[in-house]
Parts: structure tokens; sequence; C-alpha cells
């Protein structure tokens, strides 16, 4: 894993909080949505005999994993570096297109999401970015929305 990067704040900049991607939390989502594939897939076979059925629960899984290029996502996102500071949303990542990019509080509009191993940060022109593998997902959402609470009061 890499060291965190230099990050040049502004003069008036804290960091609040910083977070990194989870290894078990990707996991957990490659189960949960493989396992998903796998009954949706299984269901299809249900006319069968029901030990065919269960003995291609991996096998679907696998296709999932396989053929959507999921396990792919980890080498691209392990390294990356999520910071929070009282002005900005900073995501530092050496295999990204962008090795730092961010966002003014500001410019959030919603912060929130449905999956368990990902946020949905939705900008006020409809653009999102998503923070995936988060260990604390829920937590992470309510500092993202205070601090955006607190910039957006101190910039009027």
């Amino acid at each position: 894993m890499q060291e965190a990067p230099d990050i040049d704040l502004h003069w008036d900049e804290a960091v609040l909080a910083e977070w990194r991607p989870q290894f078990r939390v990707f996991l957990r989502k490659l189960l949960i949505v493989g396992a998903l594939t796998a009954l949706g897939l299984g269901g299809l076979s249900f006319g069968l005999d029901s030990l065919i059925t269960l003995l291609s629960f991996p096998l679907f899984m696998l296709i999932y994993i396989f053929l959507f290029d999921d396990y792919a996502e980890w080498p691209k996102r392990r390294d990356e570096l999520w910071v929070l500071t009282n002005q900005r949303l900073l995501c530092s990542n050496p295999m990204g297109d962008e090795p730092l990019a961010w966002i003014h509080l500001e410019d959030i509009h919603r912060v929130g999401g449905w999956v368990p191993w990902a946020l949905t940060v939705t900008l006020d022109n409809r653009q999102k970015v998503v923070v995936s593998f988060l260990a604390d997902r829920l937590n992470v959402r309510d500092q993202i929305r205070s601090a955006v609470t607190q910039a957006r009061g101190e910039a009027s």
C-alpha cells in the first residue's frame, strides 16, 4: 500500500478525516452480488434436479465475478485515499485518471446511497462520485454531511 500523498491544503484548510478502502468490504460486496447473481441464474434451473441447482451455485458466482470483471475493481481502488477537510472532499488515487481530485463542500447536494459498500456523493450539477469499500459507511456519510453543513454556514 502506498504512503499518503502530499496534499497541498489551502492556508485556512484543516483535515477533518481520512478514509481508505477496506479489502474485507470489497470481498463482502463481491460475495453478496455474486450470490444474488447465482440465485438469479440458479432460478433458471429450478425445474431441474435441486442437486444440480445447488452444485451450480459456485459456478454462477464465478461467472459473475469474472465475466463482469468485478474482481478487477480492487486493484484500481485499493490505494485510494479520501480526505475530508473543512473546505473540500479530496481523493488521491495513483491508479486513477487524475492522481488528485477534489470537490468543494459547497458543491455537494446530497450524500447517501443504498448499497452497504459505497456512498454516492451527488453534486449540485447532478454529477455523482462514488466512495467505495468504506469500513464504516454511515459514519463517513455523517461526517461529510456535517462538514457540508458547516461549510455552507461559513460561506453564507
